[in-house]
C-alpha cells in the first residue's frame, strides 16, 4: 500500500480484490501493535492511501470524457455495422454493440480467442485476414494500420473518420467508417 503514495496501482476494475486485500491488511496490521491508537492511525493511514487513490481514478475514469464513444457513435453505427479491430483498448469498445459482428485481427497471435469472442454474440478472432467472415457493407475500423489498409484493397472506400480523446490512459483513437460500394 506504501507503493501506492508514489505510483497510482488502483483501477476501478480491481475493487472487489482489492477491498478484500485491504481489510486483510487492516485487520492482519491491527492485530501486531499493542497500542489501540497505533492501531487506530495505521488503520487510517491505510484508508486514507486508498481512499485518495480510489478517488483520483474514478474522477480520471467517471469525467466528461467517458461518454464520448456513447455520445459519437450511438447516432452513427446501424445494427448491420461490423467492426473490424486490431487493438484491444478500442476492441472494447464494441460491448456496446453486442449486436454488431466484431472481428478481433490478432496480429500478435496472443492466444486470446476464446476472451475476445465474449465480448458479443458476433465476436470472433482471426489470426490473418484470410480467416475472416465475410464483413458487410459498412466498416468500423481503427487507424491507418493493416485492417484498414485490408478493407481499401478489398474495395472499401473511407466514409467518415472521428478522433476520440479519454482522459482515462491518455487514449486517442481515430476510429474510421468504411463502406463497400454495391
Amino acid at each position: 500500500m506504501i507503493i501506492s503514495l508514489f505510483r497510482v496501482i488502483y483501477y476501478i476494475r480491481y475493487t472487489v480484490v482489492i477491498s478484500g486485500i485491504l481489510l486483510f491488511l487492516i485487520a492482519l496490521l491491527i492485530s501486531k501493535l499493542r497500542f489501540k491508537l497505533s492501531k487506530l492511525i495505521a488503520a487510517a493511514v491505510i484508508i486514507a492511501i486508498f481512499s485518495v487513490q480510489t478517488v483520483y481514478y474514478y474522477d480520471l475514469m467517471y469525467n466528461e470524457t467517458s461518454n464520448t464513444i456513447e455520445d459519437t457513435f450511438d447516432p452513427l453505427v446501424t445494427k448491420d455495422d461490423d467492426f473490424l479491430i486490431d487493438d484491444a483498448s478500442v476492441y472494447v469498445m464494441t460491448v456496446m454493440y453486442p449486436d454488431n459482428t466484431v472481428c478481433y485481427y490478432n496480429k500478435n497471435d496472443w492466444r486470446i480467442e476464446n476472451t475476445y469472442c465474449a465480448f458479443g454474440r458476433d465476436a470472433y478472432v482471426v489470426n490473418s485476414f484470410s480467416e475472416m467472415k465475410p464483413l458487410s457493407s459498412r466498416v468500423w475500423t481503427m487507424g491507418r494500420g493493416e485492417c484498414y489498409e485490408y478493407l481499401l484493397q478489398n474495395g472499401y472506400i473511407e466514409v467518415s473518420a472521428h478522433n476520440i480523446h479519454l482522459e482515462f490512459h491518455n487514449y486517442n483513437w481515430e476510429i474510421i467508417l468504411l463502406e463497400k460500394p454495391e
